[in-house]
């Protein structure tokens, strides 16, 4: 049985890393040594782990928000950068943006209509 589930990102800055996820989406940090971070998020863990280049890396995560335009404005705010502007998916009841984090880890956000 699975009990948890920790997404994976990699940070440059451990520091910088944790204050963007806590300030873009207010998410407590749970844990942190030199080299991990844990911030807990609904129904899962995002671990930030030190070590990387900053270079940018595609992550797979996509997250669902209740308002997307704050949502990709709280990222830019927080120091992240805005890779593609909120769009609607042809023939889907979805809205997706795509964003990277500061240490050059891109993921979705969404909403669905």
């Amino acid at each position: 049985m699975i009990k948890s589930v920790t997404v994976v990102l990699w940070a440059q800055d451990l520091t910088r890393a944790v204050g963007f996820w806590g300030s873009a989406f207010g998410l407590p940090l749970t844990y942190q040594d030199s080299s991990w971070a844990a911030l807990a998020a609904p129904g899962m863990t995002i671990g930030l782990h030190a070590g990387h280049d900053g270079s940018t890396v595609t992550s797979g995560l996509s997250l669902e928000v209740d308002d997307l335009d704050a949502s990709v404005a709280a990222v830019a705010g927080a120091g992240g950068t805005v890779v593609e502007p909120p769009s609607r998916r042809p023939g889907e009841p979805l809205i997706l943006a795509s964003v990277r984090d500061p240490e050059g880890n891109v993921f979705q956000l969404t909403r669905h209509d």
